[in-house]
């Protein structure tokens, strides 16, 4: 543990700067315009919709709406068999006039 540790404060101060001359420089480096390409944020190249998500909230939506109708549905269906209304059942064609085939 201390071998790897002499390594990395070794290797911390082997710079050739000092931590506040590095952050003037960058300060310097932005300001002078060079760095602002990649410093803006990608979001600056997105429609609005995409930037405020409306288009995965909208498939997201979609979906939850889908769900939530196949929900309805098979509940429909398995309610209409549980409490569907009894039929009456006649015994044979009785109470029907029969065809006369000839």
């Amino acid at each position: 543990y201390m071998k790897n540790a002499k390594a990395l404060q070794k290797a911390w101060h082997d710079r050739p700067a000092t931590p506040l001359e590095t952050s003037v420089w960058w300060a310097e480096y932005v300001a002078r315009g060079n760095g602002n390409k990649f410093l803006k944020s990608y979001a600056a190249q997105l429609n609005w919709f995409q930037r405020h998500r409306i288009d995965v909230f909208g498939v997201l939506f979609l979906i939850i709406l889908f769900i939530v109708y196949i929900i309805r549905k098979t509940l429909t269906v398995i309610l209409h068999l549980i409490f569907k209304p009894p039929t009456i059942k006649l015994n044979g064609n009785a109470n029907f006039p029969s065809k006369k085939t000839n």
